[in-house]
């Protein structure tokens, strides 16, 4: 009988053992899961933010689209400006210059008086 109160002991230690040892790991467990929430959470932060970010490129992108197609219009207003412009000053130049060959043709036909 003494024997098996020892085994009975020797098992009751053993049992009280484990439970000792699965309470320490299920506390170390805890602690690594509130770890790992906390982590998680600092990623879905860091994500919102992340996502905020891309947002405010986006609607930025879309501003500078709608500007450049603006700036662009500008330009080629301005060029129809710059060509109509181009086409009056030609057509000057060549007024200018037919008027300078009539004055030379005028010149050219008018006799000074010779004095001898």
């Amino acid at each position: 009988m003494e024997t098996k109160t020892i085994a009975q002991y020797a098992i009751g230690i053993a049992l009280l053992l484990l439970v000792v040892l699965g309470l320490i790991n299920l506390f170390t467990t805890s602690d690594k899961l509130k770890e790992s929430k906390r982590l998680i959470e600092n990623v879905l932060n860091e994500t919102k933010a992340s996502k905020a970010i891309l947002e405010k490129q986006a609607k930025t992108i879309v501003e500078l689209q709608q500007l450049n197609r603006e700036l662009a219009g500008k330009v080629n207003q301005v060029d129809s400006i710059n060509t109509l412009i181009k086409s009056n000053m030609e057509a000057s130049f060549a007024r200018a210059n037919k008027n300078i060959n009539a004055i030379r043709t005028t010149l050219d036909n008018i006799q000074a008086p010779v004095i001898h």
